[in-house]
């Protein structure tokens, strides 16, 4: 167990002299080594205050200041707060805790989710956790102690999106609520988890993604316009490798392996989770690479999906086009053309082949009967 370090000390500056020669007292708390300084009300002339022996009246100050502060601390451990050089000041200026509020808990998470954005983290999901919480405070307010979230109060918001919601869209939501919950008891603002017992029922959506046919028509499709002309190769790509929109966007010409048979290849890590993963491109993939010189530009993942609805418009097809629609369609064609399952698994870069099977049951099934049908 470290040890913990802390002392107090005091000081008045001579930069910080007024027009009638007076410095604010300052006081200083150094706690593991963090220094934060505060104001005291009073003033003195620094060339007294720096003196061996002052005052008895300022002597007595300081004494009480001090003890003040030992004060706070023994309070804020007795209570379980915790002890922070901030927190100490927050309790001396304010004459007690400051208290941390939902809407405390939630700017501190999106905080440190924000810094994730493009690195492995995309647009699309950050704003899916900005809307859990708007939609959590429809229930409590933002001024309102992270006390308030009960357990009662995670039970009937959980009631109420499986009333609303499929199942798998309730659960997403859930799921990035418990994230904000974890990250309160992790940092001692939350002191019993309110999600004990709940259990999040995941369900699973249905996969959408496109035929062989209807890809075909995007990449056929003449498109003058350059920069929508480069959203629609990126698309192809995605959908002829598997890969995710970070994943496409930190694709380097250098990850791109070619076979002496001509056969192309990308092998690397997952950002998202760091799974290895081993894609064969298909052929489209493979021209568009070509066309490029296997350097594709590839913009933010919010204005991409915005320029793949005016890119669905433009060819023709009914289904939403979405970067998960081109991973999706790349595991599908695989399936579709007989790929051993636990080969799809490790070409898509899923932790494990279960992962595979849950996500595209609705595919393997189609496969099987197929290719039982044929054998009959």
């Amino acid at each position: 167990m470290s040890r913990t370090t802390f002392n107090i000390t005091f000081c008045c500056r001579e930069s910080k002299k007024n027009k009638t020669g007076l410095s604010p007292v300052e006081l200083g708390i150094n706690l593991n080594g963090d220094r934060k300084f505060i104001n005291l009300p009073r003033k003195e002339r620094p060339q007294d205050f720096n003196r061996k022996h002052k005052s008895q009246d300022l002597e007595d100050y300081l004494s009480l200041m001090r003890s003040r502060v030992n004060s706070i601390m023994t309070d804020m451990l007795s209570n379980g707060e915790p002890l922070t050089t901030e927190a100490i000041r927050e309790y001396l200026r304010s004459g007690g805790y400051k208290s941390y509020t939902i809407g405390d808990l939630f700017t501190d998470y999106l905080k440190i989710l924000s810094k994730r954005v493009d690195v492995d983290l995309t647009m699309g999901v950050y704003r899916k956790y900005e809307l859990v919480r708007n939609m959590f405070y429809k229930y409590v307010s933002p001024e309102a102690e992270c006390t308030s979230i009960t357990p009662a109060l995670i039970k009937e918001i959980q009631v109420d999106l499986y009333a609303k919601y499929d199942t798998a869209t309730a659960a997403g939501y859930l799921t990035k609520l418990k994230c904000y919950i974890k990250f309160g008891i992790d940092n001692n603002r939350i002191k019993i988890n309110p999600f004990q017992g709940i259990k999040i029922v995941k369900g699973r959506k249905s996969i959408v993604y496109l035929k062989e046919d209807e890809l075909k028509t995007i990449y056929d499709t003449k498109i003058d316009n350059n920069s929508l002309s480069d959203i629609r190769d990126a698309f192809i790509l995605q959908a002829s490798t598997g890969l995710s929109y970070i994943d496409i966007y930190n694709l380097k010409k250098e990850d791109i392996q070619i076979m002496d048979d001509g056969t192309h290849y990308i092998s690397k890590n997952r950002c998202k989770t760091g799974t290895t993963f081993t894609s064969v491109i298909m052929p489209m993939g493979v021209e568009v690479l070509k066309k490029h010189n296997y350097q594709l530009r590839i913009i933010t993942n919010q204005k991409y999906n915005s320029f793949l609805k005016t890119l669905q418009a433009l060819c023709g097809i009914t289904t939403t086009l979405t970067t998960h629609v081109a991973r999706r369609t790349y595991a599908t064609m695989l399936l579709n053309k007989g790929v051993r399952l636990e080969t799809v698994s490790k070409c898509m870069g899923h932790r494990n082949s279960k992962i595979t099977q849950a996500a595209y049951a609705e595919v393997l099934n189609k496969t099987i009967i197929d290719e039982v049908k044929v054998k009959m």
